[in-house]
C-alpha cells in the first residue's frame, strides 16, 4: 500500500480522483464559503417562536412548532434585520422584508426528564417531555 521508511512512519498515494474524500467540499459549497466570508451573501435575522435566529439561503433549522404540513411553504415576515451588500435594521421590524422557508420535517425532539424531589418527605415525581419542533430550510430572502 504505502512506503514505510520505519516501523512507526508509513506514506500512504493521495485518494484517486475518483474517490471523494470527506474533507474536500464540493465546488458549490466552496463558493459559497468564499462569499460568506467576502461578506458577498445575504442573510436575515428573523424572530420566531419568541427567540430570533440568523439566517441565509440554504440554512436548515429547528424552530418551535408551526402550522403546515412536511412539504409546504412558510413566510416568516417577522423580519428584525437583513444583511449583505448592505445593511437595513428594522425599528423593530424590516418594511417589506420576509424570509421563505420550506417545512421539512415537523417531529419531536429529545426527551428530557422532569424529576421533582424533596428530601425526607417521601415525594418523587418522575415525568418526561419532548417538545415538538418544525425543521425549515431556508428557500429565499427578500427586503
Amino acid at each position: 500500500m504505502g512506503v514505510t521508511f520505519s516501523s512507526r512512519i508509513t506514506l500512504h498515494p493521495p485518494f484517486p480522483a475518483e474517490h471523494s474524500h470527506p474533507c474536500i467540499m464540493a465546488e458549490a459549497d466552496l463558493e459559497q464559503v468564499r462569499s460568506k466570508k467576502a461578506g458577498l451573501f445575504m442573510y436575515a435575522v428573523i424572530k420566531t417562536g419568541g427567540k430570533q435566529y440568523r439566517v441565509a439561503q440554504g440554512d436548515k433549522l429547528h424552530v418551535e412548532k408551526l402550522v403546515g404540513n412536511v412539504g409546504d411553504t412558510v413566510t416568516l415576515s417577522e423580519v428584525l434585520m437583513v444583511g449583505g451588500e448592505s445593511l437595513k435594521i428594522g425599528a423593530p421590524l424590516v418594511a417589506g422584508a420576509k424570509v421563505e422557508a420550506k417545512i421539512t420535517a415537523q417531529d419531536r425532539g429529545e426527551k428530557i426528564i422532569v424529576f421533582k424531589f424533596r428530601r425526607r418527605k417521601n415525594y418523587r415525581r418522575k415525568n418526561g417531555h419532548r417538545q415538538p419542533f418544525t425543521a425549515l430550510q431556508i428557500t429565499g430572502i427578500t427586503g
